[in-house]
Formats: C-alpha cells, sequence, structure tokens
C-alpha cells in the first residue's frame, strides 16, 4: 500500500511531504484541523502552507533531518490561534527518496488544562477524605 493512500483512509489529521517540500498526501481529517481542503494543500509547498506556524520555512530542518534518518522530536505549532502538535516520520520510499509523514493532534491551551486540573483536585480531595473516614 502507498503511503497516500494509508494517510487518506487515516481518521487522524495527517499529511506527508515529498523530498522536495511539496504536500504529496493530505487526509480529510487534516483538511478539518488546518481549514484547508485537500485541493489547495495538495502539491504546495509545505512551507507556503504552514507558513502561519512561526516555524516552517524552506529550509525545513524536519524534513532535512528526515532525509539523514532521524525522526525530530513533535513540535507544538500555532496554527490560526490553533495549538497543534506535529509528530514527524521519516519514511524512505521505494527508489530511496524519504518522505516525511506528519501527523497532527490538537492540543489544549494550557488555561483550558490548568482548568480542567482544578476541577480533578477537588474530586480526589474527597475521594481519599472518605477512605480516610472508612479506614477510621
Amino acid at each position: 500500500m502507498q503511503l497516500s493512500h494509508a494517510v487518506k483512509g487515516s481518521e487522524d489529521p495527517a499529511f506527508v511531504v515529498g523530498p522536495h517540500g511539496y504536500i504529496t498526501a493530505w487526509n480529510d481529517a487534516a483538511a478539518d484541523v488546518f481549514d484547508l481542503p485537500a485541493g489547495e494543500a495538495l502539491w504546495a509547498r509545505c512551507h507556503e502552507v504552514m507558513r502561519d506556524t512561526g516555524i516552517c520555512r524552506a529550509d525545513c530542518a524536519i524534513l532535512a533531518a528526515a532525509v539523514q534518518g532521524h525522526s525530530p522530536a513533535a513540535v507544538d505549532v500555532d496554527f490560526h490561534g490553533k495549538r497543534i502538535r506535529l509528530h514527524h516520520l521519516g519514511i524512505a520510499a521505494d527508489g530511496g527518496a524519504t518522505q516525511v509523514l506528519h501527523l497532527a493532534s490538537r492540543r489544549e491551551s494550557r488555561r483550558q488544562t490548568d482548568e480542567r486540573e482544578m476541577f480533578r483536585a477537588p474530586r480526589r480531595g474527597y475521594a481519599q477524605a472518605g477512605a480516610e473516614r472508612r479506614r477510621s
């Protein structure tokens, strides 16, 4: 199975960047997360599509690392107000050219995470207090 077919069938936001920086696969979930239909993303330069992230450039360090056989750590980006974590995996094609599979996941803002923790903390406290009462 070709990588582009696997990406298209995935429920997770994913896209593939070829060795020259062009997006060669873009699935529906990526279209939802990035608010960009496949027709606009496919065969566009990745750094042009992702230019608003603050880290993507024409001389892509992630693509360069993948070509050298390294899979860089995930990076958090801000894309039009959405916090997104991008995971990268370099995959060598049959002809030896490396493609980079990008898997995206939405990240919560720090405030949302802090608020959720704030509401969880009392429940843990009540549960611990109840257990202590049962022991005594």
